[in-house]
């Protein structure tokens, strides 16, 4: 007679079950690094924003503006949208007159534009940087007091992230806890 080679219903049962154990031990984990990755590319996506505005501002020696937008990849896109919130995107443009902050395709250059949030995820600010978030030529914002940006999902300031600007112009990153996801 020939060994049989193999394995036994029981020992593949076994498997089975240990396999199925670890993958509901793994699966809330996966779905929290998602979560987490998610808010922080939302971050850096807005920081990212934050400092070609100002740099731009130096180099271009003219005003720029970081504006909300209720859609930024539009044909002539306009600032506007809900107040004080980013999720759906904003743009950056260098200002052609010192008129008005509003985009104006005829006069403003469009150096940059920021796409809607994931899902799940919110994009708030204070009342300093509601509408626009504006620097000046030397890097400084011209703004009444410091914007503070925080970026959320559905579990709050625990997970939050949050962007504060000073006056002087530099963007400060604070991570969980934040205080507050509508500052």
């Amino acid at each position: 007679m020939k060994k049989q080679l193999g394995f036994t219903l029981i020992e593949v049962m076994v498997v089975v079950i240990i396999v199925g154990i670890l993958a509901s031990i793994a699966a809330p984990s996966l779905s929290t690094l998602m979560k987490n990755n998610r808010l922080k590319a939302q971050m850096f996506d807005m920081l990212g924003s934050i400092n070609i505005a100002r740099s731009e501002a130096v180099k271009r020696k003219a005003q720029t503006v970081l504006c909300r937008s209720a859609d930024p990849t539009a044909g002539s896109p306009t600032c506007g949208g809900t107040s004080q919130t980013w999720t759906s995107g904003w743009i950056v443009y260098a200002k052609g007159d010192d008129a008005t902050d509003d985009y104006d395709s005829t006069t403003d250059t469009i150096i940059g534009i920021g796409n809607a949030a994931e899902a799940d995820v919110e994009v708030m600010s204070n009342a300093a940087g509601n509408t626009y978030l504006v620097y000046n030529t030397d890097g400084t914002l011209d703004e009444s007091a410091q914007a503070i940006y925080a970026i959320c999902d559905d579990r709050g300031e625990e997970f939050g992230k949050q962007i504060s600007i000073a006056l002087v112009g530099r963007a400060v990153l604070t991570s969980a806890p934040i205080a507050d996801c509508t500052p």
